[in-house]
């Protein structure tokens, strides 16, 4: 089964996938109906406790708007040890334009996913959707969070300053050792389909 990105197709997806926030992730080799396998990339420093990973497309509109604050989140968390990785499926985009976009936008590292393991396994279904995962010693990773950095851009319209940062919030919440309050977030952007 083979993922592609549908740029025409602008979707709101609420929370997609069958994976429950809270569900652990476990390596490859594990595998049950509730839980996903997950490796993640070995370009990833995969030390810390807690890892953004975010679904990457080259031209999606919605996504471009969230750029800044992805990076801040970056620059923000990066010194305590949190991660935060972009990974592309997207067939049509070229490693050259994925590059650019890169430099442009200032964006931390951004995977190529040709085969759309990582994305499949992650059951990432919007570019600009972001889970926060969290290590677990022996289990693997448990889903923290899933969904958008914020309430700040919608289709109708973009905000100055977001009213909610959901990520930001559950990344706060776990780094004072509570149960993250608000597990998903509304996500804004370009489709994933499912052949």
């Amino acid at each position: 089964m083979r993922f592609s990105f549908l740029f025409i197709q602008i979707s709101l997806v609420l929370l997609l996938g069958t994976t429950r926030v809270g569900a652990v992730v476990p390596e490859v080799g594990r595998s049950d109906d509730e839980v996903i396998e997950f490796v993640p990339p070995r370009e990833l420093d995969v030390q810390s406790k807690l890892l953004i990973v975010v679904a990457h497309g080259v031209r999606c509109p919605v996504m471009r708007q969230n750029y800044p604050a992805f990076v801040r989140l970056y620059e923000s968390y990066r010194a305590k040890g949190i991660g935060i990785h972009f990974v592309n499926g997207v067939p049509q985009d070229a490693p050259e334009d994925i590059l650019l976009e890169r430099e442009r936008y200032k964006l931390p590292a951004i995977q190529r996913d040709e085969t759309q393991k990582i994305l499949r396994s992650l059951k990432l279904s919007t570019v600009g959707e972001a889970v926060l995962l969290e290590r677990v010693k022996k289990e693997g990773w448990i889903v923290r969070y899933r969904g958008g950095i914020s309430d700040r851009v919608n289709f109708d319209y973009v905000l100055d300053k977001p009213k909610n940062e959901f990520l930001k919030e559950a990344i706060e919440d776990r780094l004072a050792g509570r149960s993250v309050r608000n597990k998903s977030g509304s996500v804004f952007g370009c489709s994933i389909s499912f052949r």
